[in-house]
C-alpha cells in the first residue's frame, strides 16, 4: 500500500484567543513530529510505501496538495487535525484530495479527533477517524486493507453507517515503552525549514521527551495517560539531531515536561556526561521548579553563556 500523510497548511485558523504574537502563522513553525513519528515507526515496522507531505514550510496550498495526489496516487491518505482551529484548512485538504483521487482512503486523526471522536467520524470525506496512538492502528489499517479484511477488526477506528451512526472498534492500549520507537523522520521533513519561538541557532528542530500528562485539568483535552522516555533515549535523540541534522537549537514541546525536577535534571545529566553541544529549551510550570534544576539545564545548554538565562 501507497500510504501519503499530510499535515495541512495554516490559512484559515479560527482566532482562539491567543494573541497573534503567540500564536500567528508566523510566530513559529514546528515540524509535524506525530506525522514523523508514524512515518519512521511504519517505514521501521511494515513494507507499506510510506510518504509525507508537510504543506507549511513552503506555504503549499490545495492545488499542491491535489497535484501530489495525482502525481503519486497513494491507496491511502492520513490528514492530521492538530487542533479543532484549525478545521477549515483539514476540510479543504480533504477535498483537494478528493478531487485528485477520489478512490483515495482516507483517514482523519490528531488531537481534535481525540476530544471530538464521532463528530471526527462524520466529518465530510473521510473513510474513518483514528483516535489514541496512531502508530500500530494505523499500521493494522493499511495491512487489513491490502488483505481485504474487515475494517472492524482494526483498533481505534470510528466508522460512519450508512444510516448515519458510528462504529467504534476496540481500542488497544497506548504504547507505554516509548523508547521502543524510533525517532522523529527528520528525512521526510528537512530540519533546515523550521523555526521556533526564541530560537537561538540557524538550525533548529523541536522534539517530545513524553505523552500525555498526569494532570486533570479540565480546561484541557489532553490525554491523561502520561508516558516518559528514557533520559538516554532522549539524549540519544538530541545526538542524532545533532551529528546527523547539524541541529543547533531544540526546543521540548511536551504537554508537561517538567513534571518532576528529577526527571529535567536527569536529561541535562545526561547532555554533560555525552558531551552534546547544544542549545535547548523548554516550557516548564513553576510549582516542578529549582534553582538547582535551572542551573543545571543552564550548564547543559551549550549557548546558554550568551543568552544568560535558561528560556
Amino acid at each position: 500500500m501507497k500510504l501519503l500523510l499530510i499535515s495541512p497548511p495554516r490559512r484559515h485558523q479560527v482566532w482562539a484567543g491567543v494573541p497573534k504574537m503567540f500564536n500567528d502563522r508566523f510566530a513559529y513553525l514546528f515540524p509535524p513530529l506525530a506525522v514523523m513519528t508514524l512515518s519512521s515507526y511504519l517505514k521501521r515496522e511494515t513494507k507499506h510505501t510510506i510518504d509525507v507531505m508537510d504543506c507549511q514550510p513552503t506555504d503549499l496550498g490545495w492545488d499542491d496538495i491535489a497535484g501530489r495526489v495525482r502525481d503519486t496516487q497513494p491507496d491511502v491518505v492520513g490528514v492530521t487535525a492538530p487542533a479543532t482551529h484549525c478545521l477549515v484548512d483539514v476540510r479543504k485538504t480533504i477535498e483537494a484530495v478528493r478531487r485528485a483521487n477520489p478512490n483515495a482512503f482516507v483517514v482523519l486523526g490528531g488531537p481534535h479527533v481525540n476530544a471530538y471522536p464521532e463528530q471526527s467520524a462524520r466529518f465530510p470525506g473521510v473513510d474513518v477517524a483514528m483516535q489514541g496512538d496512531g502508530e500500530v492502528p494505523l499500521a493494522r489499517l493499511l495491512d487489513t486493507l491490502e488483505g481485504g479484511g474487515d475494517l472492524a477488526s482494526v483498533p481505534n477506528i470510528l466508522i460512519k453507517r450508512e444510516d448515519g451512526s458510528v462504529f467504534q472498534s476496540d481500542c488497544v492500549p497506548n504504547i507505554e515503552d516509548l523508547d521502543s520507537l524510533p525517532f522523529a523522520d527528520r528525512e521526510a521533513c528537512p530540519p533546515g525549514l523550521y523555526y521556533t519561538p526564541g530560537m537561538k541557532a540557524a538550525r533548529t528542530t523541536t522534539m517530545m521527551s513524553s505523552r500525555g500528562c498526569p494532570l486533570r485539568c479540565t480546561f484541557c483535552n489532553v490525554p491523561h495517560s502520561y508516558r516518559k522516555r528514557s533520559p538516554e533515549h532522549v539524549v540519544e535523540e538530541i545526538v542524532e539531531c545533532v551529528e546527523r541534522y547539524g541541529i543547533e537549537d531544540i526546543h521540548f514541546v511536551d504537554d508537561f515536561f517538567n513534571l518532576t525536577v528529577d526527571r529535567v535534571m536527569q536529561i541535562s545529566e545526561e547532555i554533560l556526561r555525552r558531551g552534546v553541544k547544544v542549545g535547548w529549551s523548554f516550557k516548564a510550570t513553576v510549582r516542578q521548579t529549582s534553582r538547582e534544576m535551572i542551573r543545571l539545564a543552564q550548564r547543559a545548554d551549550a549557548t546558554a553563556s550568551t543568552t544568560g538565562s535558561k528560556r
